[in-house]
């Protein structure tokens, strides 16, 4: 008996099935391979009794991940691989070099003689336009479990701290992410807003004031000074939800130590606290072992330089000798808007999302390679759609 012959969309429904069954073999092989990444994030237990007793799955996962031939010998090695952060003249860096080079490329750079400042900004200075603001000092605490272990004092005034805090005894008490915009946004009539960070999608998608405060609360963080004495800082934190960091020192020296955004895990991240547990000054490679395995950049920055830590960085600063002053601001742009994505909760991204249909920041969705320095009291109308 002879078979029937099929007719041609019988093959052709059965070369379509074909295809079908291939492209969902190829995408599940490619879906499989994605666990191998470094970037995967590894959750971990809400408290630090909790992150101990899931350190061997974590050192297991990491080691799978890592396929590195000579994981035996770093982990006897014990010692950090530490990385110099490269020094870049500001002369010599436009943004066009600046965001190709070392923004896209999740890079970080140190960038020096910046001038961002008309009148300079020393200790009288501060005293004399924002003494009588509030201010919270921190203090490090190295067994209660708050944010990077840094516990708040009682509330002062800027003037009452900036006479005291170098007296006081150790741990001495210092100032972390102070928001100028809320707490003197008159200082701010002397900053200039360097160009590596004018096109900031939080600053441009919110509505402001004519002293440029911000009616949204997540944009009236940034800039924001930083103030301690020698031997003074804190544990290991990451940046805040991927967003790049900036750090313009302005008096003093601040030691900086930051694990690569994708060698967190190596780290032992507490995305709980946010926060590295592990000493990256004085690594204890007994507990941590699989630090060694982690890139961690170091850098010191003295006056007149900003540094950049690209987004999801995990860094710990230690203040050097003299009065450590610096003006820090976390930022977004194109180049890491899809982390930033990724890593804001649910209330941010939608922020963020209505940000981006504002139109002062639809004019920034094609990046300008010509930006400039900016005042900070022109900086809005610099970028503003006409």
């Amino acid at each position: 008996m002879t078979s029937p012959t099929p007719k041609s969309g019988q093959w052709c429904c059965a070369r379509v099935s074909c295809w079908r069954a291939l492209a969902c073999i190829v995408l599940s092989v490619l879906f499989l391979s994605s666990f191998t990444c470094p970037p995967m994030v590894i959750p971990v237990p809400d408290s630090r009794q909790g992150l101990a007793s899931m350190r061997n799955e974590v050192e297991d996962v990491v080691v799978w991940m890592m396929k590195t031939p000579h994981l035996a010998e770093a982990r006897q090695r014990k010692k950090l691989r530490l990385i110099q952060v490269d020094r870049v003249d500001e002369s010599e860096l436009p943004f066009s070099k600046f965001y190709s080079q070392y923004a896209l490329n999740e890079k970080p750079v140190v960038i020096t003689n910046l001038k961002s400042f008309t009148k300079e900004w020393s200790i009288d200075h501060i005293k004399k336009v924002c003494g009588q603001s509030k201010v919270t000092p921190l203090v490090t605490s190295l067994t209660e479990g708050g944010w990077a272990s840094s516990q708040p004092l009682n509330e002062t005034t800027l003037g009452a701290f900036l006479d005291s805090y170098k007296t006081l005894p150790q741990p001495r008490p210092y100032l972390h992410d102070v928001s100028i915009p809320r707490m003197c946004p008159k200082l701010l009539n002397d900053y200039i807003v360097p160009r590596y960070v004018v096109q900031d999608y939080l600053a441009h998608g919110h509505e402001h004031d004519a002293w440029g405060v911000y009616t949204q609360p997540y944009a009236t963080t940034w800039p924001s000074m930083f103030v301690g004495s020698e031997g003074s800082g804190g544990e290991p934190r990451v940046g805040d939800s991927d967003t790049h960091t900036t750090v313009h020192m302005l008096h003093g020296v601040k030691e900086f130590r930051f694990v690569a955004p994708h060698d967190r895990v190596a780290a032992y991240e507490d995305r709980v606290h946010g926060a590295i547990p592990s000493d990256l000054f004085h690594p204890d490679f007994e507990k941590f072992p699989l630090l060694s395995l982690a890139k961690v950049y170091e850098t010191t920055l003295r006056p007149g330089e900003l540094l950049f830590m690209p987004g999801g960085s995990a860094y710990q600063t230690v203040n050097g000798e003299g009065d450590a002053v610096a003006v820090g601001s976390n930022y977004v742009d194109a180049s890491n808007l899809e982390r930033c994505l990724t890593s804001f909760d649910e209330q941010r991204r939608h922020e963020l999302s209505d940000d981006l249909n504002t139109r002062s920041v639809r004019k920034l969705a094609i990046t300008r390679m010509d930006a400039q320095d900016v005042p900070w009291t022109n900086l809005f109308s610099a970028y503003a759609v006409p």
